[in-house]
């Protein structure tokens, strides 16, 4: 959902099956051994510190295995972040085919009070850009929520959010993840449909799919079904989560609440192009073609498209606050693949993913270093360092006599200057790479954003105090 907003965790996924697609394999040929693979997923389990899980398989209209951590939790509720954003997708696509929706007309067509500060480019943006996020809008400002449930009130607030904006690039011409793009479509369908996106999908699209215990407004209902949530705090030990920021508005990009048995309901929809189980369709193989074809990059609409030892294979991850899922299907041989779990662990459901699609392609499961632990330890150890050099160079200045002052030598400035640069640097690099605040992200990697932060506050202290210190032993020799 609003990971997306982490590229970090994408990019992860993205990597895991780039790798697996360059060996060779038989894929949608082999069976699952349910010992074997349960070990597996027990095994990532374990090594991910996951709390609670489920994985489950399809293939065309069956169940061909299913994996619950916890038997007592089964068939709960997870929030499955951007996975979300297919339901939007969809829900268009379904009224582009009514002929409600043009989605090559501009998006002021739908939403007459939609502007941006680049007033250019303001009617460039067709509804189609907005699906194949190729509008030009920074994944920067998909970071926008006002938990309000009067329209009016949030209108304001995202009319003056929205005036911020300069587009990246010129509608049409390049790609760019942002949640924004996907939040002004549920906004449009509501236009269009004449009642909040929320209860749309309740009213027309779950109900068609099979999707009898899935929601998208927040309700008594989400709250009872959906499974506890937590968050890595600190190397990777999971906590309960406070938060449950749930928001209506917002289910254009994330936060639907369901479970594998309704999402594979969901996939076998998407492995039958359209055609529910009662024979209806929401959209012609023409719509179909249209939300799982790339324009730029290998992103359609609200799906991703991945080549797995050379077959297509169609899937979107989700990462909120507390929860991560990712969904796929191989429709060359009418697999689906749905893996959930209640932290914020994407590469946890991305190697559970592809777990079964080694083991349908009869080969070894892919056993490799892990980026998400690394990046996870190697934070908190650098803040257990920062502020231990901290406190010793604290202790350093006292011995000295505390005294404060500048000493102007190269060598104790060149120290000062390098360690202030060098702790500052991390927070300015990774600012640049993911284009947003790495504080904008706390609520999403807690124990990420933490750890940055105490490496720059006691990393400058550090230099502060080890400057210091050199001043005052200095001052003390030349008094002796």
């Amino acid at each position: 959902m609003k990971t997306y907003i982490f590229h970090f965790y994408r990019a992860i996924a993205t990597l895991v099956l780039l790798i697996l697609a360059l060996f060779p394999g038989r894929a949608g040929n082999e069976k699952i051994d349910k010992a074997k693979l349960d070990k597996r997923i027990n095994d990532l389990v374990e090594k991910y510190n996951i709390p609670d899980a489920e994985l489950a398989v399809i293939r065309n209209d069956s169940v061909i295995y299913k994996f619950t951590k916890n038997p007592t939790n089964a068939d709960r509720n997870y929030l499955i972040g951007s996975c979300s954003k297919s339901f939007t997708a969809l829900s268009v696509m379904h009224l582009a085919e009514k002929g409600k929706i043009d989605i090559d007309k501009p998006v002021r067509a739908y939403l007459p009070w939609f502007a941006l500060k680049d007033t250019i480019n303001i009617d460039r943006i067709k509804v189609r850009h907005l699906l194949n996020q190729t509008s030009g809008i920074g994944s920067q400002y998909g970071f926008f929520d006002y938990p309000v449930n009067d329209f009016s009130i949030y209108k304001i607030k995202l009319i003056e959010h929205l005036s911020h904006i300069v587009l990246i690039n010129q509608p049409g011409t390049g790609f760019c993840y942002s949640n924004l793009n996907y939040l002004l479509l549920g906004l449009i369908v509501e236009a269009v449909a004449k009642e909040k996106y929320t209860d749309f999908l309740s009213d027309y699209v779950f109900p068609e799919i099979g999707m009898k215990k899935s929601y998208a407004g927040f309700n008594d209902d989400l709250l009872r079904r959906t499974i506890q949530p937590y968050q890595y705090l600190i190397f990777n030990i999971p906590f309960k989560s406070k938060i449950f920021p749930h928001s209506d508005y917002a289910a254009g990009y994330g936060y639907i609440s369901s479970n594998t048995m309704d999402l594979c309901n969901y996939l076998k929809f998407m492995i039958h192009k359209g055609v529910t189980t009662n024979g209806d369709t929401l959209f012609s193989s023409v719509g179909y073609n249209n939300l799982v074809t790339p324009v730029k990059g290998n992103y359609a609409m609200g799906w991703m498209k991945m080549n797995y030892n050379k077959k297509d294979m169609v899937i979107h991850t989700g990462l909120d606050e507390n929860y991560s899922a990712i969904m796929s299907i191989c429709p060359e041989d009418g697999l689906g693949i749905v893996a959930l779990c209640n932290v914020n662990s994407l590469q946890f459901c991305s190697l559970a993913q592809t777990s079964v699609m080694d083991m349908m392609g009869g080969r070894p499961f892919l056993n490799h270093l892990s980026f998400e632990l690394i990046i996870r330890w190697l934070i908190g150890l650098f803040a257990i360092l920062a502020i231990s050099l901290s406190v010793l160079n604290l202790f350093r200045w006292k011995k000295y006599c505390r005294k404060i002052g500048f000493i102007f030598k190269p060598l104790p400035l060149l120290r000062l200057i390098c360690g202030i640069g060098l702790s500052s640097a991390g927070i300015i690099l990774v600012q640049k790479y993911y284009t947003i605040s790495i504080f904008s992200v706390f609520n999403f990697q807690p124990d990420i954003v933490l750890g940055f932060t105490l490496i720059l506050v006691f990393g400058i202290m550090s230099s502060f105090t080890r400057y210091l210190g050199t001043y005052s032993k200095s001052k003390l020799i030349l008094s002796s």
